[in-house]
């Protein structure tokens, strides 16, 4: 198992996606944070003076961090499928519940430095905002730090539920398209159509999460159960597929 870990967790540092992914990241949350700054400049929220205006721009990574690494995640088992890179893994450890073991801890390892990446871009964009408008600190620094911790945990559940999903479809453009498909259109139809069911979604679940909501309901500790319970469902799918199907 440890020997199956190192493995994959060179197979991550050696490819060229991964790196892209974090980079894409970084880019995204910066322009986030660029965009709600201009926005409250513009009088459409309010000043950055304000404390949860702050605390907004602070939490920019908490949607964005775990939509991508739930498509990161899909990659995992989809490539190396398209590919035909996981027969000889398998060849190489015939228990296949190893190897899938080994990708999930990797995987969430994976996603969580893809969450602090995240969180880290939101801060130091946050950061200049404040020191190019000469505004001092009013939020809540300890609600800064939980929205760090929240969005680089959410990340990592999010990157196994997306490795889940590639094990279950194992075609790569059919695991992206259909992890956007439901996070994108799916999801917003079923919670405005099913109010009830908004705040049990995957993606509201992980926003509450990485935004680290002390007013949440339900509550943070439910969330992550929650969406852990997700991202555990789908890997036992993808288990179950891959146990039976030939690579």
């Amino acid at each position: 198992m440890r020997d199956q870990l190192r493995a994959e967790l060179l197979k991550l540092r050696s490819v060229r996606t991964t790196w892209l992914f974090l980079a894409v990241t970084a880019a995204v949350v910066a322009l986030a944070v660029i965009a709600q700054a201009m926005t409250a400049s513009g009088g459409d929220l309010p000043p950055v003076s304000d404390p949860e205006t702050q605390l907004m721009l602070f939490q920019s990574a908490s949607g964005l961090a775990p939509v991508i690494a739930v498509l990161l995640g899909t990659l995992g088992l989809a490539t190396e499928v398209r590919h035909h890179t996981l027969a000889s893994t398998f060849l190489a450890n015939p228990r296949r519940e190893r190897v899938l073991a080994a990708k999930a801890v990797a995987t969430f390892a994976l996603g969580a430095v893809l969450g602090l990446v995240a969180a880290a871009t939101a801060v130091i964009g946050s950061w200049l905002v404040l020191l190019v408008t000469s505004t001092g600190l009013v939020a809540d620094t300890d609600r800064i730090l939980a929205a760090v911790a929240g969005t680089t945990f959410a990340a990592a559940l999010a990157a196994l539920l997306g490795l889940g999903i590639g094990g279950i479809v194992r075609n790569q453009a059919a695991a992206i398209g259909a992890a956007l498909i439901v996070m994108l259109a799916v999801e917003p139809l079923l919670g405005a159509f099913v109010p009830d069911m908004a705040a049990w979604l995957p993606s509201a679940v992980a926003s509450r999460i990485a935004g680290a909501s002390p007013d949440a309901d339900p509550g943070l500790v439910a969330s992550a159960s929650l969406y852990g319970g997700y991202a555990l469902v789908a890997m036992a799918g993808a288990v179950a597929v891959v146990r039976r199907v030939d690579v």
